[in-house]
């Protein structure tokens, strides 16, 4: 849903990280995202992810606890921006 409704433009930056997301035939990009923000949100919850398919099993509590919260958090947010 994020990246459906990607509405910014393409922009190119010499410092941070760019982060491009892809759905189906839509896309989103972020460049060095701030802190509390969705697109920060939604980056640290694709590394979260990541993190959680290369850990071993007994490791994966944490990971777990911080997919949910992430995940409950964007929720929320699409919520208030819906109302």
């Amino acid at each position: 849903m994020e990246i459906d409704e990607a509405d910014a433009k393409r922009t190119m930056g010499l410092d941070g990280i760019g982060y491009v997301l892809r759905h189906d035939d839509k896309c989103a990009i972020t460049w060095s995202p701030e802190p509390d923000t969705r697109a920060h949100k939604i980056v640290e919850l694709i590394h979260a992810l990541n993190d959680l398919s290369t850990e071993r099993s007994d490791e994966t509590g944490v990971l777990k606890a911080e997919v949910v919260r992430l995940t409950t958090e964007l929720d929320a947010d699409r919520r208030e921006l819906m109302d």
